[in-house]
């Protein structure tokens, strides 16, 4: 299979990764779930799961990087393959916690964005706000993907109308 890798502009991506921090952390700045949580590791992946990127945003400490490092690599290369095979566009499609396979990626039309060091609904709300930013998916899509079974949905919906 002859797949092409999408030119990534990291320049962009990384600022626009910040400035989306940025809005989540202050928005969640009294959940519970997120106490300590300052950034996050953000792989971009080609639509199959052919590494293309990894940033660390903001800040995370070393010990969680590499496990979250790890843990956005494998959502995308699962939702990569899924999406062939099954059509998925969420990792939450095939997500399992007993098998530490957790939602948090999201599938593009170019790109998948996959997170992780948040809780899972949160890791998903901002991929799908990364993709949004990068014009890889379109507000309405990523509402009717994440809406029904996200929990911090309403809390981050904000996110999708971010300018660039």
């Amino acid at each position: 299979m002859d797949e092409r890798i999408e030119v990534l502009d990291a320049g962009i991506y990384f600022k626009r990764a910040h400035v989306i921090l940025f809005h989540l952390l202050k928005a969640l700045q009294d959940d519970e779930q997120m106490k300590g949580r300052l950034g996050c590791m953000l792989h971009v992946a080609s639509p199959t799961g052919v590494p293309v990127a990894l940033f660390t945003v903001g800040v995370i400490g070393s010990a969680q990087q590499s496990k979250c490092s790890r843990f956005a690599q494998e959502k995308a290369l699962r939702l990569g393959l899924l999406a062939q095979y099954a059509g998925h566009r969420l990792s939450r499609q095939s997500a399992d916690k007993d098998l530490e396979r957790y939602p948090g990626a999201v599938l593009g039309h170019r790109l998948i964005h996959s997170t992780s060091a948040f809780p899972a609904d949160v890791d998903e709300m901002y991929s799908a706000a990364q993709g949004i930013a990068m014009d890889d998916l379109n507000t309405g899509e990523a509402r009717i993907l994440v809406k029904h079974a996200n929990s911090y949905f309403d809390r981050l919906e904000f996110l999708f109308d971010l300018t660039w």
